[in-house]
């Protein structure tokens, strides 16, 4: 830091990355920040209710042309605790308490030469926005202080176009536009042979 402070750096504890919060920040939050500690952890299935809540929530602020259901996240997290290859569901927490989550998964780039961390979802409760857990969880993962993707060779997310707070906080961490326009088509489903 500028000011002579030494800067902060997250601990693992080998179950949470944990960040003591040392900022000034907006009067109007909600949190006592001299006693607030950032951390994340990996999320386990007793977090599976809560998880889904906020997935659902995510959805009906930030709308996407796939509707959600608790159904399709409780699948989501499972494949996400079954199969650990294809990602984390992370729990962020403020002071012990759960606020908010992250949908990491990840894909092998070729042309990179490794694997991309992407963060398919973040999502931060209300209460807690706007006092830096986002930005603190996306720097901890670039900057390779979680037990997580400490092997990714880069970092993707996506933002829906009418989003704009959540754009310019993601050019300001970094982030920028993809040279190459990613399309996506649906599956086709098998038909019987003698249908055609």
């Amino acid at each position: 830091m500028g000011d002579g402070t030494p800067p902060i750096r997250p601990r693992y504890d080998g179950a949470r990355v944990r960040f003591p919060v040392r900022a000034t920040f907006d009067k109007r939050a909600s949190l006592s920040h001299a006693a607030s500690m950032f951390s994340a952890r990996a999320a386990t299935v007793a977090d599976h209710a809560a998880l889904c809540a906020m997935i659902v929530a995510l959805y009906a602020e930030d709308p996407s042309p796939c509707a959600m259901t608790p159904e399709k996240a409780r699948r989501t997290l499972e494949a996400l605790e079954q199969e650990a290859v294809r990602g984390k569901a992370v729990v962020l927490e403020v002071s012990n308490a759960t606020a908010g989550y992250a949908l990491l998964t990840s894909v092998w780039s070729n042309e990179l030469g490794g694997p991309i961390c992407v963060i398919d979802e973040i999502y931060v409760l209300p209460a807690h926005r706007r006092a830096g857990l986002a930005s603190w969880l996306i720097d901890s993962l670039r900057q390779k202080w979680t037990p997580w993707f400490r092997d990714a060779v880069a970092f993707e997310l996506e933002v829906t176009p009418a989003n704009a707070r959540a754009f310019t906080l993601y050019e300001r961490l970094g982030f920028r536009a993809k040279g190459n326009t990613t399309l996506r088509a649906g599956v086709v489903e098998e038909h019987d042979p003698a249908e055609r």
